[in-house]
């Protein structure tokens, strides 16, 4: 499922790759490369994958995390085998926990499966950074692509605007008028995680070039599309109910599957026109 810091990282980590280097406790001065992480194979991606061309070349899979996902841990160790298999390089996973609500006691950086009373036929290690317990110094001192973290890092509220202060230093000194209003965009969708809208908004107030942004406005549109898509799924499966009964699992699953805004608009025309929910989904 996407989400809307989902926008944010994608962005710094296209473009200011070796800024989330360093959150592994690596350095490096070779070439880095945004790789494909599509394991359409297995109907799974993993979120973010580099290439670091060092001799020999590796991968570094970050996982981003703001909420616990029970998925997680088997899929850590597929997506490695997987990755290693397609692009030839061996695989460092690095899970990066955004909000403390990500946590859970089963992160331990080691994942095992075996049967009882046996050795483990699977062992697999993976690195954990949790960003609320990183200095803001490591942040606000790193890379602009890793800025937006700081105020996600091991700070209070009242220290929030020293933070923010810093931040505008750097970006005005350093960031491109377009960077500067994606990098706030960042900065505003991923403070959401852990802080009130309204203690967001009036911290951020005045950000020049926010607005502006072609992120933002990429998840604002975003946001629009998703509220008319449940909208209009809403509507449908509330009257489709009425009028054929409950629809199974599958036609269900399909309905929720319809990303196309004006496909939904028109089943809902055509409702009172068809006489079962296979004819209704029939409706191109």
């Amino acid at each position: 499922m996407s989400h809307p810091y989902d926008a944010s990282t994608k962005y710094l980590l296209q473009t200011r790759l070796a800024d989330w280097l360093p959150l592994s406790g690596r350095t490096t001065t070779a070439e880095l490369h945004v790789i494909d992480a599509d394991l359409a194979t297995v109907t799974a991606a993993a979120d973010r994958v580099l290439k670091v061309c060092e001799e020999p070349p590796w991968l570094l899979h970050l996982e981003l995390q703001a909420s616990r996902d029970p998925d997680l841990l088997p899929n850590l160790p597929a997506y490695n085998i997987l990755l290693e298999r397609r692009h030839g390089a061996l695989v460092r996973t690095v899970v990066v926990l955004l909000r403390k609500s990500a946590d859970w006691p089963e992160l331990t950086g080691t994942f095992e499966r075996g049967f009882r009373d046996e050795p483990p036929y699977l062992v697999f290690h993976y690195e954990i950074v949790r960003v609320w317990q990183i200095s803001p110094e490591v942040l606000l001192g790193g890379g602009l692509g890793i800025l937006a973290l700081a105020p996600l890092s091991a700070v209070t509220e009242d220290e929030l605007p020293g933070v923010i202060r810093r931040m505008d230093e750097r970006i005005r000194a350093e960031a491109t008028p377009d960077e500067a209003g994606t990098l706030w965009t960042a900065a505003d969708v991923l403070m959401g995680l852990r802080y009130p809208r309204q203690l967001v908004t009036q911290l951020l107030q005045g950000v020049h070039g926010m607005k502006e942004s072609v992120t933002y406005q990429a998840i604002v549109e975003e946001g629009e599309v998703k509220g008319m898509l449940r909208a209009r799924l809403d509507v449908l499966l509330k009257y489709g109910r009425r009028q054929f009964g409950t629809p199974s699992a599958d036609t269900e699953a399909a309905l929720r599957g319809i990303t196309d805004p004006e496909r939904l608009a028109r089943l809902i025309d055509v409702l009172l026109d068809v006489s079962s929910w296979d004819e209704l989904l029939a409706t191109p």
